[in-house]
């Protein structure tokens, strides 16, 4: 959990002819999928420790890494 937060987390995505898109979810490997959900489950709980005041501040936050 730890690397996830330090790193970040960035939704899956290919490059086709230099251009990089985002992959659909139904397209994403195991590995792939359980990263998206380790980075939720990270999200949850430094949104646990937080207070309310703080919460706010921060739940718009896509990623782990942001808070």
């Amino acid at each position: 959990m730890w690397m996830l937060i330090k790193e970040g987390y960035s939704p899956p995505s290919r490059e086709i002819n230099g251009i990089k898109t985002e992959v659909a979810f139904t397209e994403w490997t195991f590995n792939e999928r359980d990263l998206a959900q380790l980075n939720a489950k990270c999200l949850n709980c430094c949104f646990c420790a937080l207070k309310s005041e703080d919460y706010m501040r921060v739940s718009t936050c896509k990623t782990s890494k942001e808070i």
